[in-house]
């Protein structure tokens, strides 16, 4: 039922990108730094941290559909409200507890710093899903209308990107420093000021929290009813919808294989090319596909599905991203140059991911009558963490194997060969998952070029 509410326009945008823009100040400060920080500065060994960010990943996930459950049966409030609340009170936890994460606790015994990191690692992530389920939920109220999904997964795009090029750019400069150690040039990893990148960092995402609750409208009631779904009928309710699965496989693939090339890339940074601090650059990489997403995007929606665009192209940033294995590349300026255009050739994928959730959820009401967006929202959720344990534990697990005697804490023990491998893995990890996104995208999504715009329209 629609709501007699103001009519969708920029305050919606503006509010549903700072709810990206505070996640994503939380979100890729872990993603960015807790391997490095953890590894180098707190000491725990490779193998340690690959079944402990696994194990906490995988007992996160199972508890999203918890949490989904609970956000699904909540009740609307007195404003409208269902999602934005939840959004604003949890915000608040995932904003402080960054600060108990990067504390310095390396002069505890090795027992207790693992005990402290799954304390309060496993008590972000959840505190995470308590924020980011309503906030994927909250896209399917604001609006119903394709074009202005498009516009709310571009928008929170820009929140998300315009928070990666903040922590990309001046973390780097921040927390690497070069040294002289035994005559060897290194670069090495301060660990003790990311309590100070925490504090700030917790501060303005409190803030962007707040601008989304003042901002954002919820104009459609859920028409869920408030019967309790058995996991059993959820992951049932789930794998029916083809397209949902479909996407779900897309997502966990991008952040298996694409997104923790990120971290691989921090240490090419720094082992390969012997500057941390290059790490700044990095912002062009993960910015430039959002900018010419939204330069070109809207030109070739008008001729070209959402689906189209991100097939056609995805086979160039692969080619792109498998020469970089091959050659000898020397100049990080040129490294750089090759990892822009091959994630440019991807904007699709990477501005268009909500769009085809939210199209997804959808597609849910045509096929069973009810969005179930929570629900829904909340096994994607699951299925996301999952890979995020998986992604994350597969890097330090690749490591141990292509690499036996790295000793990622010393840096003087680097030599040559680790650079190399890293290089190599760092260009190899997005090549798998760029043709696995395609395959997936063109033989397996049920949403595509034949589900014409006006069928979409319909829905």
């Amino acid at each position: 039922m629609l709501k007699q509410k103001r009519a969708f326009g920029i305050k919606d945008l503006f509010g549903y990108l700072m709810g990206d823009f505070g996640c994503n100040m939380s979100f890729n400060l872990i993603s960015t730094y807790l391997f490095i920080f953890t590894t180098q500065y707190i000491g725990i060994k490779l193998s340690h941290y690959a079944i402990l960010i696994f194990g906490c990943q995988l007992a996160d996930a199972l508890n999203a559909p918890f949490i989904g459950q609970i956000v699904n049966h909540s009740k609307v409030n007195k404003h409208g409200d269902k999602f934005k609340p939840w959004c604003l009170y949890g915000g608040v936890l995932l904003a402080f507890l960054p600060i108990l994460i990067f504390v310095n606790y390396q002069d505890l015994p090795y027992i207790a710093r693992i005990i402290w990191f799954v304390i309060f690692y496993l008590l972000w992530i959840i505190v995470f899903s308590v924020v980011n389920v309503p906030y994927g939920a909250m896209a399917t109220v604001i609006t119903d209308k394709p074009n202005e999904r498009s516009s709310l997964s571009i928008w929170r795009s820009w929140g998300q990107y315009i928070a990666t090029t903040l922590i990309s750019i001046f973390l780097p400069l921040f927390v690497y420093k070069k040294m002289i150690n035994s005559k060897q040039n290194v670069s090495v990893f301060i660990g003790n000021r990311m309590i100070i990148v925490a504090i700030i960092l917790g501060v303005i995402a409190l803030i962007s929290f707040i601008l989304l609750f003042l901002n954002v409208t919820e104009r459609f009631s859920s028409n869920q009813e408030r019967a309790k779904v058995s996991y059993r009928a959820l992951f049932r309710l789930f794998i029916q919808n083809r397209a949902m699965v479909v996407i779900t496989l897309i997502s966990m693939v991008q952040i298996i294989f694409i997104n923790s090339a990120g971290t691989l890339g921090q240490l090419t940074f720094q082992v390969y090319f012997k500057d941390g601090r290059l790490n700044s650059f990095y912002a062009i990489v993960t910015l430039t596909p959002l900018i010419v997403g939204t330069i070109v995007g809207n030109q070739l929606l008008e001729k070209y599905t959402r689906y189209q665009i991100v097939t056609y192209l995805l086979p160039v940033s692969a080619i792109i991203s498998f020469m970089m294995v091959i050659l000898p590349i020397k100049q990080p300026f040129i490294w750089l140059g090759l990892q822009t255009i091959a994630n440019s050739f991807a904007f699709g994928l990477f501005i268009y991911t909500w769009a085809f959730v939210a199209e997804s959820i959808d597609y849910q009401e045509k096929i069973k009558g009810k969005k179930n967006e929570a629900l829904l929202y909340s096994m994607y959720t699951m299925f996301r963490k999952m890979s995020n344990g998986l992604g994350q534990a597969l890097i330090p697990l690749t490591l141990s194997i292509a690499l036996p005697t790295f000793e990622i804490a010393v840096p003087t023990t680097w030599g040559d060969y680790d650079g190399l491998i890293l290089k190599c893995l760092t260009a190899a990890f997005p090549v798998i998952g760029f043709m696995l996104i395609f395959i997936l995208f063109k033989f397996y999504y049920p949403l595509n070029k034949e589900f014409s715009f006006e069928r979409r329209e319909k829905l």
